[in-house]
């Protein structure tokens, strides 16, 4: 049987339901929450941690990528740990209605879904993954059930342990339970400023 939670958190796809300005509200939640947060840190602890926050952008060129996409789309360091956000969105390809996606993972208190993941790192785009790390997730057991045509962004991971490894490793990768990977660039883990300055040195080189 679908939970009420779980259905809550899949948004169907249609003519009145409009992703982009969902995603949009939900960066401004956590744009919000970010400033809220910094509110009630002391000046000097707030000054050394930096918070921030991105939005990734990426498309997949093919039709069918689309309607079966699993992206990185945003990237907020907060005051102790570097956290991801993954869209999923479980479209049909042609006339063919898909399955029900159903993902293990954990919840905590607060509500946030937390996937569990296998976390990959590679040195080349065309290289070997290497095997880093699992989530090890905090909470209560818990699925998130994605409903045919529709799309969650709801997919949060801890990313802390690629931070090390950006400028040794080129590409990231997390793999659900379910087979489904996503990769990433781990350049896009840093924060915009030192972004520019890693493209500026490799424009020199």
């Amino acid at each position: 049987m679908i939970r009420r939670e779980d259905r809550m958190m899949s948004i169907t796809i249609s003519k009145t339901s409009n992703p982009l300005r969902l995603l949009i509200l939900k960066r401004l939640s956590i744009v919000v929450s970010l400033i809220v947060g910094l509110c009630f840190v002391p000046r000097g602890q707030a000054e050394g941690q930096k918070p921030w926050s991105r939005m990734i952008s990426s498309e997949p060129a093919n039709s069918a990528d689309r309607a079966r996409e699993f992206v990185l789309f945003s990237i907020d360091q907060g005051e102790l740990h570097l956290i991801g956000t993954w869209s999923y969105t479980n479209g049909a390809v042609g006339n063919k209605t898909p399955p029900r996606v159903v993902i293990e993972g954990t919840k905590t208190s607060d509500g946030i879904f937390w996937p569990g993941v296998r976390l990959d790192v590679r040195r080349e785009r065309t290289g070997k993954w290497k095997r880093i790390a699992k989530s090890s997730n905090h909470g209560q057991r818990a699925t998130m059930t994605i409903e045919p045509n529709a799309t969650n962004f709801d997919l949060t991971v801890n990313l802390d342990v690629f931070k090390a490894l950006i400028g040794k490793y080129e590409s990231g990768r997390i793999v659900l339970n379910t087979g489904r990977a996503s990769v990433f660039e781990l350049k896009d883990l840093l924060p915009p400023e030192k972004e520019a300055e890693s493209k500026s040195d490799s424009a020199k080189r």
